[in-house]
């Protein structure tokens, strides 16, 4: 879940599904969750209060453009995010076209 569906009141937009879809990609190109915890409670903290481990600390091979797409879905801030899954294609499609 992103941090808004977790805070009272967060308001929730195209940018929570951007948060979904920067976890999707980075489970694919690291192969792990960017939180873990063994109780809900423990998860909830993490998601609102640490940071993801960066991919390329985990999979050295990916390229720095496509870490900072990713961590930019994975955001806090939901401002700091694609405004919408139709702006984080654009980016990714620019950065395939870009290799």
């Amino acid at each position: 879940m992103a941090p808004e569906q977790l805070s009272a009141g967060g308001q929730v937009d195209p940018r929570t599904d951007v948060y979904g879809l920067g976890v999707v990609l980075y489970e694919l190109l690291t192969g792990t969750v960017p939180f873990a915890d063994p109780t809900l409670t423990g998860l909830r903290k993490r998601i609102l209060s640490e940071d993801p481990q960066p991919v390329r600390s985990l999979n050295g091979d990916v390229p720095p453009d496509l870490e900072r797409i990713c961590m930019k879905c994975l955001s806090k801030e939901a401002a700091d995010r694609y405004a919408s899954a139709r702006a984080l294609a654009e980016a990714l499609t620019a950065f395939l076209k870009s290799q």
